[in-house]
């Protein structure tokens, strides 16, 4: 029987982004799909092997995908409004 997981995008591209991108492969049950940015884009950008998602693409690309935060940005919290717009869950 195999294990089901979940699609699960990371808000943020820093460390750590990184740092949780490992915990969660270690918990199990959730599957990386890559990171989400809200500043520049950059084309075609990997983090850890993973895509790294321009926010207004990443809910579009990953419909029903989960989210977790790693943002240390004093506006985590306008990031977080704006990723539940675009469908993600938390």
């Amino acid at each position: 029987m195999t294990n089901p997981t979940k699609p699960l995008l990371i808000l943020g591209s820093g460390e750590f982004a990184v740092d949780v991108a490992d915990c969660v492969q270690d918990i199990g049950g959730w599957r990386v799909e890559g990171f989400v940015q809200n500043v520049e884009r950059q084309q075609d950008a990997e983090l850890e092997g993973l895509p790294v998602y321009w926010i207004g693409e990443a809910f579009r690309q990953h419909p029903g995908a989960w989210a977790v935060c790693a943002l240390g940005s004093q506006h985590r919290s306008r990031i977080i409004a704006q990723a539940a717009s675009e469908g993600a869950k938390f």
